[in-house]
């Protein structure tokens, strides 16, 4: 027998009863010695707490206990406000909006001007792309381009003025679109609902 032999009587095997082999290695090897002890005491352990009666239950003790979870939770719902598990900067840092927010800030100090050359030449290539199209389409492609050029930032004004301009502008923008939109909801005849 050797210690690996041993190591799967343990697993498999009665430490009741052990054979002559395992009780001779284990007298030979101080390691198998002590998982033998072991396992020895934990099959005591065992069979003294399996051979036990069970506790007898306190009388009323299954009452006793809803009763305090009924009091806890008339309690948990006189409290106008219970905090959440996590804390306020865990949540927020988790929120899709700053999520968002923080890499299109961190997008933009890293390659800043880039972006914002790249926004001009699509803002400047849609506004000349209306010249071929109908005639109907030239007074929103002018209108677009007075806009631009009203708006936009002073020759070599830093990136970071047209952003803060922007910022600024956007209540103006999303007030004029929700009068706009409430303007065509009147000519079509009613308000519309989301299903």
């Amino acid at each position: 027998m050797n210690c690996v032999q041993l190591e799967r009587w343990l697993d498999e095997g009665d430490v009741a009863q052990v054979p002559a082999e395992v009780a001779e290695h284990a007298g030979s090897c101080a390691r198998c010695a002590r998982a033998l002890a072991a396992a020895r005491s934990l099959e005591s352990a065992l069979a003294t707490h399996f051979s036990s009666e069970p506790a007898a239950t306190p009388a009323q003790f299954t009452a006793r206990v809803l009763d305090r979870i009924d009091a806890l939770e008339a309690k948990r719902s006189r409290v106008p406000f219970v905090s959440d598990a996590l804390p306020w900067w865990v949540r927020v840092a988790t929120e899709p909006s700053v999520i968002g927010a923080t890499v299109i800030v961190a997008a933009l100090l890293w390659q800043g001007d880039t972006i914002l050359s790249f926004t001009r030449a699509g803002i400047t290539r849609a506004a000349a792309a209306p010249l071929a199209a109908p005639l109907a389409a030239q007074p929103i492609a002018s209108g677009l381009d007075a806009l631009w050029s009203a708006f936009k930032p002073l020759p070599g004004a830093d990136w970071t003025v047209a952003i803060a301009f922007a910022v600024g502008l956007a209540p103006l923008f999303a007030l004029a679109g929700w009068a706009l939109w409430r303007a065509g909801e009147r000519l079509s005849g009613g308000t519309h609902t989301a299903a």
